[in-house]
């Protein structure tokens, strides 16, 4: 349309209008969409390299301290970042003092998470220990906390007392999302050598508790001794021992 104006004889002239915009609302959103379209399309087609990864030739256990015997590797196609992930050739040294941290499948793909980060000959040894939670004060225990493990096999003893805990790992694995199953409740703990194998012992026989002893009154070798004479029918020799302080 246009509107009438007047001349100045007397007849009506017309005067146009600019004409208007064909670029609707709708073409803005179609080309957008289009572009985040092709952007999407160019990052999931980005080339892969090819990264042999370490997988679990046989079940783990937590707490076992890893060894290249364990592992055999795997060619997969990663991007550079997610490969940072996972456990590779270059890796494997180390871990050479690492244990552990979960149980872990055969065939399972192993990531850097699965096992304790490496001690020096300087600091303490540490031992990972899964267990169900409602065993294990319902989960609430934190980095910095004392613990005594009680073996409830035949007899219940306390396989070790005042542990320290230096990590915790409340379940997940880094790779859940490409399919690597979620896996249970553990920690870390400070262990004499005599107590890594009545934990072991423990959790071999798998009927164990964990309590929190934080603030407690540590338990003593004469405790110990009197406790192992009240509950079990013959008083044996502990192979517990009582974590420094």
């Amino acid at each position: 349309m246009s509107d009438m104006g007047a001349h100045p004889g007397g007849t009506p002239i017309a005067i146009p209008r600019a004409p208007k915009s064909r670029v609707s609302a709708g073409w803005i959103v179609m080309l957008l969409a289009g572009l985040v379209a092709f952007l999407v399309f160019l990052v999931a087609t980005r080339p892969k390299d090819s990264v042999q990864v370490a997988v679990a030739k046989d079940p783990i256990a937590a707490g076992t301290p890893f060894s290249s015997d364990l592992i055999e590797y795997r060619s997969m196609s990663l991007l550079p970042a997610d490969a940072k992930s996972f456990i590779t050739h270059a890796d494997v040294n180390r871990l050479r003092r690492a244990t552990a941290e979960l149980s872990i499948e055969s065939g399972d793909i192993l990531t850097r998470r699965d096992f304790a980060p490496s001690v020096s000959n300087k600091t303490p040894r540490t031992m990972s220990i899964e267990v169900d939670p409602t065993r294990a004060n319902g989960g609430k225990l934190d980095v910095g906390d004392k613990v005594d493990l009680i073996d409830i096999g035949n007899s219940p003893t306390f396989a070790a007392t005042n542990l320290k805990i230096v990590a915790v790992n409340k379940g997940g694995r880094s790779g859940a999302s490409l399919g690597i199953a979620s896996t249970s409740f553990s920690i870390t703990v400070e262990v004499t050598v005599p107590q890594s194998l009545a934990i072991a012992s423990a959790i071999q026989g798998g009927k164990f508790e964990i309590i929190r002893s934080t603030g407690a009154t540590p338990i003593s070798s004469d405790d110990l001794a009197a406790l192992a004479g009240g509950i079990g029918d013959t008083p044996t020799d502990q192979t517990t021992t009582t974590a420094a302080p």
